[in-house]
C-alpha cells in the first residue's frame, strides 16, 4: 500500500473515531444547568460530523491549554468559523485547564473539536470519572485575592459560568472505557 492510501486510511479511521465520540457526546445530555434541562434525555440530532475533526491526545501540563487554543484556532479558520473562535479558544482554554487540574501531572487528556449540523463541539477528556463541580468564585477585591507565589491559581471557579454564557449547550458524559468528556457546543 502507497503512503497515499495508508495517509487515506488513517483520515478515515480518524474521522471515524471522531464520529463515534461525537455521536456520543450529542446522544446524551448531562447539562450543568437547570435552564438546559430540556436538553436531557437524549435528544438526537442529524448527525453531519466530518472526518476532519480535531482529536488529539495532550500531556497534561501547563501547555496544554495554550496548544488547544491554537489547535483550535487553526482548525475553526480551516473550516471558515473565525467569527467564533475568540468563544472558542476561551472555551477550549477553561475545558483544558479544568482537565490538567482533574489529571495527575503528564497523564494523558485529549482535545476534540469538530462539527455537526449544530455547531460546533468543543470537548475535553480526562480519565477522572468525578463529576465537575463549581468552586466559590474568588472575590475581585484586591483584599480578597491571594496573588503569593503558591496560590495565584487558587482565585478561579469563572470557567464554569463562562463555558455555559458562551456556549447554546455544554455539559459532560462518562466514557464507557472510563474518564469523562465535558463538552460544550457553540453555534457557528
Amino acid at each position: 500500500m502507497g503512503s497515499s492510501s495508508s495517509a487515506a486510511l488513517i483520515d478515515i479511521s480518524r474521522g471515524l473515531r471522531c464520529l463515534r465520540i461525537h455521536h456520543s457526546l450529542v446522544t446524551r445530555r448531562d447539562s450543568w444547568s437547570t435552564d438546559r434541562e430540556s436538553l436531557q434525555g437524549g435528544t438526537r440530532r442529524p448527525m453531519m460530523t466530518t472526518p476532519d475533526c480535531l482529536l488529539i491526545p495532550m500531556l497534561a501540563s501547563k501547555a496544554a491549554p495554550g496548544l488547544g487554543r491554537t489547535l483550535t484556532k487553526t482548525r475553526l479558520h480551516n473550516w471558515g468559523y473565525m467569527h467564533i473562535s475568540d468563544d472558542a479558544v476561551l472555551v477550549v482554554s477553561e475545558l483544558v485547564t479544568n482537565a490538567v487540574a482533574a489529571a495527575a501531572p503528564g497523564e494523558e487528556i485529549r482535545l476534540q473539536v469538530s462539527r455537526d449540523v449544530a455547531g460546533v463541539v468543543i470537548a475535553v477528556w480526562d480519565a477522572s470519572t468525578a463529576r465537575p463541580r463549581p468552586r466559590p468564585v474568588a472575590g475581585t477585591a484586591r483584599d480578597a485575592l491571594d496573588v503569593s507565589e503558591g496560590h495565584r491559581d487558587d482565585n478561579g471557579g469563572r470557567g464554569r459560568p463562562i463555558v455555559a454564557a458562551l456556549a447554546v449547550e455544554c455539559g459532560h458524559t462518562p466514557d464507557p472505557s472510563g474518564g469523562k468528556w465535558v463538552w460544550a457546543r457553540l453555534k457557528p
